[in-house]
C-alpha cells in the first residue's frame, strides 16, 4: 500500500472513530463547508418540503443538528427556531447563520424527549426531520409537539426507511 492511501485510511479511521461520517468531516478539511456537514447539504438545491413554507410561518425545527434545515428553511419564512441537545452541533449552526447572515432565526439547547421551552400554540409549522427513531418517548413528543403547533399547522415528519 503506497504511503498517501495509508494516510487517507488512518484519517478516515481517525474521522470514522469522532463518531461521525468521514464524509462530514471532509466537508471541511476540503474548505467546502467553514463547519462539517453532511455533503447533500452543499448543494443549493431545496430542501423537499420547501413549497409548505410561507413567509409569514413561525417555524420549529425539533433536533435540528447542525441547523442546515432550519438555515434553509429561514429563507422562507418570518422567523424559525432550531434545538438540539447537541451543543457541538448547535455552535456550528449558529457559526453557519452568521456566516449566512440569517437574522430571523434562532437556536436553543434543549432535549426534545424531557424540555421544550416553548409556549403553546406558538408555531405554524413543525420539522422533525430524521429525529423521531433515534427517541424512546415517541408518543410523548408527538402528543407535546401537537401542543405547540397552532390550530392549522402542519408537522413535516420524516424518517428514514430502512
Amino acid at each position: 500500500m503506497n504511503p498517501a492511501t495509508r494516510l487517507l485510511i488512518k484519517l478516515l479511521d481517525y474521522l470514522d472513530k469522532q463518531g461521525s461520517s468521514a464524509a462530514i468531516h471532509l466537508t471541511r478539511i476540503t474548505g467546502k463547508s467553514p463547519v462539517p456537514i453532511h455533503p447533500k447539504h452543499l448543494t443549493s438545491q431545496d430542501p423537499y418540503f420547501q413549497g409548505v413554507l410561507e413567509e409569514r410561518d413561525l417555524l420549529l425545527d425539533v433536533g435540528c443538528g447542525n441547523g442546515m434545515n432550519t438555515l434553509k428553511s429561514a429563507r422562507s419564512v418570518g422567523f424559525a427556531v432550531g434545538f438540539d441537545l447537541n451543543p457541538v452541533e448547535l455552535k456550528r449552526a449558529r457559526h453557519l447563520s452568521k456566516t449566512e447572515d440569517a437574522r430571523n432565526i434562532d437556536f436553543v439547547l434543549s432535549d426534545a424527549e424531557t424540555s421544550r421551552p416553548f409556549v403553546e400554540d406558538s408555531f405554524n409549522k413543525i420539522l422533525l426531520i430524521d429525529v423521531l427513531e433515534h427517541l424512546e418517548n415517541r408518543t410523548g413528543l408527538l402528543r407535546s409537539l401537537s401542543r405547540l403547533l397552532k390550530r392549522d399547522g402542519t408537522l413535516i415528519l420524516s424518517i428514514p426507511n430502512k
